[in-house]
């Protein structure tokens, strides 16, 4: 019985580090809740920053590689994702509008398995979730789970 056990974990472990993340154009969607993350229209958090939500309407973004980590970068609007310095139950995640690069906008983008990814923040190492954030998107250091898990799949932009 070990032996069996140990030999599907064998089998299980290159599938899930081999899940290839998708890269482009894409939707990414939290596969929990089964809504795709957007930014926010109806109000902006200052001059600089735009609240990141989520909704049952898909929005675009380009995900690309870039010094090791991702970047996250709004479709139509060219703004990077971000986890903010803000805190309050979690890190605030925005997308940056002045369209230039920040530093705390490179993301891991860590397969999970089953198709799914969690997105840690490369700068301070929270991954985004959606659960108990009152319509926006947040970031936790927990980082497991169900709650963390996205899925991302390839659209056209």
């Amino acid at each position: 019985m070990q032996t069996s056990f140990l030999f599907i974990c064998i089998l299980l472990v290159p599938v899930i580090s081999s899940q290839k993340v998708p890269t482009g154009c894409v939707e990414i969607k939290h596969a929990k809740i089964q809504k795709y993350l957007v930014v926010s229209h109806s109000a902006s958090h200052d001059e600089d920053r735009r609240h990141v939500t989520y909704s049952r309407t898909p929005e675009q973004w380009l995900l690309y590689s870039d010094e090791g980590h991702y970047r996250i970068l709004h479709q139509r609007l060219l703004e990077d994702l971000f986890v903010s310095a803000q805190t309050w139950k979690g890190r605030y995640v925005f997308t940056w509008m002045p369209k230039e690069r920040i530093e705390n906008g490179l993301w891991d983008v860590l397969p999970a398995g089953r198709g799914k990814f969690i997105l840690r923040n490369a700068y301070y190492k929270d991954c985004l979730q959606t659960v108990g954030s009152f319509g926006w998107v947040q970031a936790y250091p927990e980082c497991r789970g169900s709650d963390f898990e996205w899925e991302i799949q390839l659209a056209d932009c």
